[in-house]
């Protein structure tokens, strides 16, 4: 006998509480791993990613074709 299929609300309000659980659990790892906020992390990552493409647009440049 299978078991009957749980309403849309009910779905909806476990897949919420699934996510905040997770959202807990992420915000509590970043604390105990020393990690800022995730826009600070961001932020950085944008600019490393800047600094990267700089850095092969100059290697590009230099490069001499014979």
């Amino acid at each position: 006998m299978s078991r009957p299929r749980p309403s849309d609300d009910r779905l909806a309000a476990r897949t919420a509480e699934f996510a905040e659980r997770n959202q807990r659990a992420r915000e509590q790892t970043m604390a105990r791993d020393g990690a800022r906020d995730p826009a600070e992390n961001l932020a950085e990552g944008v600019a490393l990613a800047r600094a990267a493409r700089k850095w092969a647009g100059i290697a590009r440049r230099d490069r001499t074709d014979p």
